[in-house]
């Protein structure tokens, strides 16, 4: 089972349509847009990839691989930024 570590070393601005999240301990940041702010808030019920992503399929109403693709490329550049950490366990 593979699980997302939500570090919440980081705070969410937004900006117009668009969120900008940024590291507070490193002071790098990443812009998304409301799906990358979907898989946050989702984040805090549930830290299970599989369910994160049927969660954001249903909420979006979108195919469970296209779902399965944006919630993987989110949390693979939020790792990158060092606010996820990917475990399986």
């Amino acid at each position: 089972m593979t699980t997302i570590e939500n570090k919440k070393n980081y705070s969410i601005k937004k900006l117009k349509k668009n969120y900008v999240i940024l590291n507070e301990e490193t002071g790098r940041y990443l812009f998304t847009n409301e799906s990358g702010k979907k898989i946050i808030d989702l984040l805090d019920r549930d830290s299970r990839l599989n369910r994160l992503v049927e969660s954001f399929s249903r909420h979006f109403e979108i195919d469970i691989m296209v779902a399965n693709s944006h919630v993987i490329e989110f949390i693979s550049n939020g790792e990158k930024l060092g606010i996820f950490k990917i475990k399986n366990v």
